[in-house]
């Protein structure tokens, strides 16, 4: 638990930050936004206090959190923030393809900020990712289209996004295996 951490390793140690943002990813996960925002917050300040550097995986994974929670939020500008700064910290690791490669969220902020030329490409790859990976009609790969059609209406290919809209609604609309 995070009280037995903070006793054994103290209030600025990097596996108190480390349980502090787990915590937070759980909160996300709960649809408690503000809350995850602000633990990851502390976390964050807790694992940089500890000496942790600006590019390893926590730093990272912590951006990431704090990213999802101000888009959940809907504070793009905020959001847009951490996702950058999250790939600053890891650029040219091999995490850039896993953190931020496809990231729906971060693809969102992009949009509501003016850079639907950016989602588009972000939310291109993670769609052929998944397309790659999955095939054509699972379910994933069909939600992963849809973000994407919602990318390029917003950059304005109305006709592209209705077609890959079109693809993505009748296998949305069927039971998924994954529901039984």
């Amino acid at each position: 638990t995070l009280e037995l951490c903070v006793q054994r390793y103290g209030r600025y140690a990097l596996t108190t930050g480390s349980v502090i943002n787990q915590i937070g990813s759980i909160v996300y996960g709960q649809g408690r936004y503000t809350e995850s925002e602000q633990l990851t917050r502390v976390a964050l300040d807790t694992m940089e206090k500890a000496g942790a550097a600006p590019n390893s995986v926590m730093i990272a994974f912590a951006r990431r959190t704090l990213g999802w929670s101000l888009s959940a939020e809907e504070k793009w500008p905020e959001a847009l923030a951490a996702f950058k700064s999250m790939r600053a910290g890891v650029e040219g690791s091999p995490l850039i393809q896993r953190m931020g490669g496809g990231d729906v969220n971060w693809g969102y902020a992009m949009v509501k900020t003016g850079n639907a030329e950016g989602a588009a490409e972000m939310l291109k790859r993670d769609y052929e990712t998944a397309l790659a990976r999955t095939g054509d009609t699972d379910y994933q790969t069909t939600v992963a289209r849809g973000r994407y059609a919602v990318a390029l209406a917003a950059k304005g290919e109305q006709s592209e996004a209705l077609k890959q809209f079109a693809l993505a609604v009748p296998a949305l609309r069927r039971p998924q295996q994954h529901d039984q």
